[in-house]
């Protein structure tokens, strides 16, 4: 008799446990509520879902990516310095007048430190009149 009990028990619970079972997640405190039609509004409104969005979506990072390649183009075919920096700086690297633009260029490069012109312009002197 006890283990009939047992066996009653347990059919009761999972009966119970069935009726609590949830048969999908329960996410944002329910379904969608009514709203007013007439409302317009930029972002699509309520719980909208455009259709071909992945689409769009790619377009406008190819569209992102065509402009930003084509802008760091021209920005490296017109960067000028008409002051040399004091350091290297990383867009030397790939600017197309920085060699022009920076006597010292490779010696920043290299981990070397800048000779103000002023100084270069003295020690040029200095070397062409001892050499002769």
């Amino acid at each position: 008799a006890g283990g009939e009990e047992q066996v009653e028990s347990a059919s009761n619970m999972s009966a119970v446990r069935g009726a609590f079972r949830l048969t999908r997640p329960v996410l944002g405190g329910g379904g969608h509520y009514h709203y007013p039609a007439h409302v317009w509004t930029p972002a699509g409104g309520w719980w909208v879902n455009p259709p071909n969005w992945k689409r769009n979506l790619g377009i406008a990072f190819g569209f992102l990516g065509f402009s930003l390649y084509n802008i760091s183009s021209l920005s490296t075919k017109l960067e000028r310095r008409p002051m040399p920096p004091k350091n290297y700086i990383p867009s030397q690297g790939w600017c197309k007048n920085a060699a022009a633009d920076d006597p010292d260029l490779e010696t920043k490069k290299n981990g070397g430190t800048y000779i103000p012109a002023a100084e270069r312009a003295a020690a040029a002197k200095a070397a062409a009149a001892g050499h002769h």
